[in-house]
């Protein structure tokens, strides 16, 4: 995670001492943005990840509601901000912004501490070499009535249809 956002930060840097330097162009551009999009390719599941590491298993859907909340007012409220920040301060404004925002996200992630990942047990069947894990019976989730399976029809309700 760190990595995707320090090559992104990366390629706002490039940008801004392209633009300093005055050798902004649209190759450029087009190159450094190739580069950043590669990285920030691998920032979202890496987020993901961590927030499934973060958040308990119970508040799950929460937490995803609220980022997709998050991401949504990002992508409205970016380009309105960004055209004001522009209007105001120029382009120098929003990219001094766009580092400032860097720094500050790449410090958060220095300090949060990551819980390990549980491991993941296998079971090799002595006939299979390939490891792979097979589905055993106590592998499937029962229900009250002691169904196994999420479309199984409860013993209750079936009971109580025949009388």
């Amino acid at each position: 995670m760190i990595l995707s956002d320090a090559g992104a930060g990366a390629g706002t840097l490039v940008m801004v001492t392209l633009y300093i330097t005055g050798n902004l162009t649209i190759p450029a551009l087009a190159a450094v943005a190739a580069v950043s999009g590669t990285f920030q390719a691998f920032q979202y599941p890496a987020y993901q990840a961590a927030t499934t590491l973060l958040v308990p298993k119970e508040r799950y859907s929460r937490a995803s509601g609220m980022v997709q909340l998050a991401e949504a007012m990002g992508n409205l409220l970016a380009p309105v901000l960004g055209g004001i920040m522009i209007a105001v301060g120029g382009l120098g404004l929003l990219v001094a912004i766009d580092v400032v925002t860097f720094l500050f996200a790449l410090g958060t992630l220095l300090a949060v501490r990551f819980p390990k990942p549980p491991s993941v047990k296998q079971e090799r069947h002595p006939k299979d070499r390939s490891g792979a894990r097979r589905r055993s019976a106590s592998d499937t989730s029962t229900n009250a009535e002691g169904s196994s399976g999420c479309c199984s029809t409860s013993r209750r309700s079936t009971s109580s249809s025949a009388q």
